[in-house]
C-alpha cells in the first residue's frame, strides 16, 4: 500500500488517523508541527494530510514549501470552514478540503 504523511499539531487525530491507516496496510509517517512536515515530505509520500491551523508555521505555508517537489495529492483537514480558505486552497493546485467539526 501507500506511503501516508499527517501533519498535525493534534497528537490525539494523528494516532487515530495513523491507527486507521496503518490497519489498512498503509505505512504512516506523522510529523506533529509544519517543519518536522516539510522535513519528512522529502521522502515523496503518495499522500500527505496536512492541517491548515499549526502553531509556528500553519498548513498554507506548509504546502507553499513542499508543492514544487511533492507530486502526491495533499488533503487539506481543518476545523475552518469558511468559504475564503477552501478557495485559498485551489491557489495550490489539485488538492482536496475538508472540514472538520
Amino acid at each position: 500500500m501507500g506511503k501516508i504523511l499527517i501533519i498535525d499539531d493534534e497528537k490525539e487525530l494523528v494516532m487515530l488517523l495513523e491507527d486507521e491507516l496503518r490497519a489498512r496496510g498503509h505505512d504512516v509517517l506523522a510529523a506533529y508541527d509544519g517543519y518536522e512536515g516539510i522535513r519528512q515530505a522529502k521522502i515523496q509520500p503518495d499522500l500527505v494530510i496536512l492541517d491548515i491551523m499549526m502553531p509556528g508555521i500553519n498548513g498554507f505555508e506548509v504546502c507553499r514549501a513542499i508543492r514544487d517537489d511533492v507530486l502526491c495529492p495533499i488533503i487539506f483537514l481543518s476545523a475552518r470552514q469558511s468559504e475564503a480558505d477552501m478557495i485559498k486552497t485551489f491557489r495550490f493546485g489539485p488538492l482536496y478540503c475538508q472540514t472538520i467539526g
